[in-house]
């Protein structure tokens, strides 16, 4: 684990381009989230800078998607008795099959919404990624110097993600606010900000590969770089969980920081909400800011 250079000591002339990948669900409380929060806010065109640009990527539902879901069901029946034990694995190896072909298959932009072949289930947030990564690197968006996965629940400032990029590794760059995992396990880089340099998200998607598919899509990529011996970068990261607690935020945290985590956590979903609430302070003290130069 290593702590990123400051932007001052590590920067370069001209800030780097970044991609933006949103990680979507076509449902509810997540579709409000993004409608109403994302892009009213830091998604906005007008709040997206020079070298910026983001797309949010979905799964698709039907029947392949309620058969992955049975089939992710039925497969944590492996480990029971002699019966759950062969309809676990056999669901398991139907399960990873499916989800391999899914993220395999072409993903199609539409604007700025990336639809993947991937089920739109939960268990398959791992081949959903990595075909929104193989999109990214196949030429189709351009060439950016970082590709940075979020969440739904993420408000990213991007002018100071470019600005904390500069200061960081071209290649083999892998950075963002570190989860804690099990005493056996590497440290790995949370799902709501991972910011991986082009040829690291190049490496992800061009890997054909096992990957273990009952990983979080998160943990699965703090194996693959672990394995590789890239350790991750640690970045700053603040939570806020409703709107007044943005008031209570300092102001030179507010600043220095580039990913925001709004997920509330108990009784309905109001991320939107801190998230507006957010912004209309950073721009407020941006107008500030602007007013006393």
């Amino acid at each position: 684990m290593t702590t990123a250079p400051s932007p001052e000591t590590g920067g370069i002339g001209t800030l780097p381009s970044i991609l933006v990948l949103v990680l979507s669900f076509d449902r509810e409380p997540w579709r409000t989230v993004e409608r109403q929060g994302q892009r009213r806010t830091w998604a906005a065109p007008e709040s997206v800078p020079p070298g910026c640009r983001g797309v949010f990527y979905d799964g698709r539902h039907g029947l392949q998607a309620q058969g992955a879901r049975v089939a992710a069901r039925l497969a944590r029946l492996e480990g029971r008795d002699v019966v759950s034990r062969l309809v676990g694995g056999a669901a398991g190896r139907a399960a990873t099959a499916l989800a391999n072909r899914s993220g395999s298959a072409p993903a199609r932009l539409s604007g700025d919404r990336l639809q993947t072949q991937v089920p739109e289930i939960y268990p398959f947030v791992l081949p959903k990624l990595l075909a929104a990564l193989r999109w990214a690197t196949s030429g189709a968006a351009g060439r950016f110097d970082y590709v940075y996965r979020a969440n739904t629940s993420a408000y990213v400032a991007l002018d100071r993600l470019q600005e904390i990029a500069a200061g960081l590794p071209r290649t083999d760059c892998y950075a963002g606010w570190l989860g804690r995992p099990p005493a056996s396990g590497p440290p790995f880089v949370k799902g709501a900000g991972i910011l991986l340099s082009w040829d690291a998200a190049e490496r992800v998607a061009r890997h054909r590969g096992p990957w273990n598919w009952r990983r979080v899509d998160d943990a699965a990529l703090g194996d693959f770089f672990s394995e590789r011996a890239v350790a991750p970068i640690e970045l700053q990261r603040v939570l806020l969980r409703r709107p007044e607690a943005v008031l209570e935020l300092p102001e030179d945290e507010l600043r220095s920081s580039s990913q925001f985590r709004c997920k509330s956590t108990s009784g309905e979903r109001i991320d939107h909400l801190t998230m507006v609430a957010l912004h209309t302070r950073l721009r407020s003290l941006e107008a500030a800011a602007d007013g006393g130069r």
